[in-house]
């Protein structure tokens, strides 16, 4: 008897070493550590979220402690996704294989540039009314616009921008009496770029910066009225009257309403070039109020030398309409048959003119009710590597509604090779990053080197990026960066950008010093 449990003792012994050997198999563990890309130093608090590839649950919903770790145990070998996010950084995605050993993974983050200043009246105190706008260019070579919302000074002039990506910018401010054409002595109005408008700076963002005292001063320059009436649309309407810079119609320096005969006064005006836009009927605020289902425009072009304009008559102006089209491009037949796309005025007319419509491939829609100005028509994602194009249409001439086909296509892809030994070949991380955002920094996309140091992106966007690899590094690396040096390359939809990519030395955390 004693034999025979023995025996049963030993087989039960067996039986678990069996079971942890066969879980040994089928689980690992995954080690990420995340360092800041400028600075080398380990980033805490960072969330990472951790998905199996083709589920749609998570694995794992984790954030990195004080040394930039997180571990996650006893995951199952395959592919997974790491999407690694942190506020006021940029956010990351990458996908890694998990094999029976534990896996480690470097994940160098990119932190959001920060931009502070003041803007200052004549007197050298707060400016009046002053809104600070991020500039960006439409495209590589196309005019200065506005990225997102405005920045408002707090009350002693002081204002903060804390969520730059990487990119160029130039920063203009927007001062004086917005909503305000009664005041008895405002400030002047108009548009003011970093240092001058003449030369606007154009910042460039890799990630970190801190660029301090961008400061604009309003100078005491003689201010002129503009003042004039609409043609009535209906009794009692208002309308919104918005004026711009004809230099930068897309930057919105004073906005008043019509009384209810039409009339409107703005008082505080330089001397200049102005467009002057009329939308409405209208209710709410500048800004933020829209049309109604008929809508009425007008514009005219001002010129302030020297003497008020006053006497200034609008009268609405014939309505505008957009034919569109979407078209699959042949090699595209994967793109579904439909994309919603957005068009966005590229004049601020001071009311919200912005209009999403559905596109249906081969079906021509008539858009109506559009203000007589240029139009933006931004670029549509319609599944994983498919896109429409970035347009811009003019519909300032009073003709028949111009007709504008969309051909969606397949996105662009990224592939190359890292200059570097055999033995350092295989696992190594490049950063992808987009440089022509739509508003929140735009993600980073991180991809690992095979054993033949090859490196591969797909269904990019078409546009301009910038890459860089890195060697990875132990924590206990000197001080100092390392930061990769980054390349600005092209990427055109429907065949790939090949890159040569050189690799730095990556620098672990340094010592914070006094």
């Amino acid at each position: 008897m004693t034999g025979a449990g023995e025996v049963a003792a030993g087989g039960t012994r067996i039986m678990f070493a069996l079971a942890l050997a066969v879980r040994s198999l089928c689980a690992a563990s995954l080690e990420i550590r995340v360092i800041e890309d400028h600075s080398g130093r380990p980033v805490a608090n960072v969330e990472v979220r951790v998905s199996r590839a083709g589920l749609g649950n998570l694995a794992a919903d984790l954030e990195t402690d004080r040394m930039g770790l997180v571990r996650v145990p006893d995951l199952a070998v395959g592919d997974y996704g790491l999407a690694i996010s942190k506020p006021l950084y940029v956010p990351a995605t990458t996908a890694v294989k998990v094999a029976d050993a534990p896996t480690a993974l470097t994940v160098r983050l990119i932190r959001c540039a920060v931009v502070t200043g003041r803007v200052m009246g004549p007197d050298g105190g707060p400016a009046r009314n002053a809104q600070i706008y991020v500039m960006t260019k439409a495209g590589a070579n196309g005019p200065l616009r506005p990225l997102g919302a405005a920045h408002t000074p707090n009350e002693s002039g002081e204002y903060r921008v804390l969520d730059l990506g990487p990119g160029q910018y130039a920063f203009a401010v927007t001062y004086g009496s917005i909503e305000s054409p009664y005041a008895a002595n405002p400030d002047a109005f108009g548009v003011l770029y970093y240092p001058n408008n003449a030369n606007p700076q154009m910042f460039t963002v890799t990630g970190g910066e801190e660029f301090r005292s961008v400061d604009f001063v309003n100078g005491g320059e003689p201010l002129y009225r503009i003042s004039g009436a609409v043609d009535p649309v209906q009794p009692g309407a208002r309308m919104i009257v918005a004026l711009a810079p004809h230099s930068q119609p897309a930057l919105r320096a004073a906005c008043a309403k019509t009384g209810a005969d039409g009339s409107f006064r703005i008082v505080g005006v330089p001397a200049g070039s102005y467009e002057l836009f009329v939308s409405g009927p209208a209710t709410g605020y500048c800004g933020t109020a829209a049309p109604g289902s008929e809508p009425v425009f007008a514009r005219s072009h001002i010129e302030v030398f020297g003497e008020n304009a006053d006497g200034v008559s609008l009268r609405a102006e014939e309505r505008r309409s957009l034919k569109l089209t979407l078209r699959i491009a042949e090699a595209a037949v994967a793109c579904p048959a439909s994309a919603r796309v957005t068009l966005r005025p590229a004049e601020d007319w001071g009311v919200w003119l912005d209009r999403s419509v559905e596109l249906r491939a081969d079906r021509e829609l008539t858009i109506e009710n559009l203000a007589p100005g240029r139009y933006f028509i931004d670029s549509a994602q319609l599944s994983s590597g498919c896109y429409t194009p970035t347009a811009e249409v003019d519909l300032t001439s009073p003709r028949e509604g111009p007709a504008l086909a969309l051909t969606a296509g397949a996105g662009g892809a990224v592939r190359g090779r890292l200059l570097v030994d055999a033995q350092q070949a295989g696992g190594l991380a490049i950063m992808l990053v987009r440089m022509e955002s739509e508003g929140d920094p735009q993600p980073v996309r991180i991809s690992l080197s095979d054993p033949q140091a090859r490196f591969e992106f797909e269904g990019l966007r078409p546009g301009r990026y910038r890459i860089g690899a890195m060697l990875a590094a132990p924590v206990e690396a000197s001080s100092g960066s390392g930061r990769a040096p980054q390349y600005e390359i092209e990427v055109r939809g429907g065949s790939p950008t090949e890159v040569d990519l050189p690799v730095a030395a990556a620098a672990g955390p340094r010592e914070e010093r006094p």
